[in-house]
């Protein structure tokens, strides 16, 4: 996906092993290939405003801040984000999740990507470390992804 920070030797991975997340960092995926996508298909590509991002938390309290159509790929984020009712999601356009990690979550973020990039598309794999195949399929499970 060409996103610096799925190596296990990256530095924001060395960062985050590191050091204890005391104030919330701020990680935003490189989405080059999605975004080559969407202008082939005659979309524009422009800055991101606020209103079409969301921000993700992780229990560690690190941010993912991603493309508000990325995050809706799910169904549990989509109805926080659009439900009838004054939701604190809904109103911040931010999700606290206390139970994912924020390795898992990371990951969650590059699939969003993936699956908008190819969910129409040619048949690719989406490459996960066995490590991570327990936690990431029990957050999976509770996005509805």
């Amino acid at each position: 996906m060409g996103t610096e920070c799925s190596s296990a030797n990256s530095p924001l991975r060395r960062e985050a092993k590191n050091r204890k997340f005391e104030t919330a960092n701020v990680y935003v995926p490189t989405i080059i290939d999605w975004l080559v996508k969407r202008k082939e298909k005659g979309r524009k590509i422009q800055k991101m405003k606020k209103e079409d991002t969301v921000k993700l938390i992780s229990a560690e309290g690190f941010e993912f801040v991603v493309d508000k159509e990325a995050a809706m790929v799910s169904q549990t984020i989509h109805n926080m984000l659009t439900s009838p009712g004054s939701f604190a999601e809904r109103q911040h356009g931010e999700v606290t999740f206390p139970e994912i990690s924020t390795t898992i979550l990371e990951k969650i973020c590059q699939y969003f990507y993936w699956h908008l990039q190819f969910a129409s598309g040619k048949e690719t794999e989406f490459p996960i470390e066995p490590e991570l195949t327990l936690e990431l399929m029990m957050a999976a499970n509770y996005l509805h992804t």
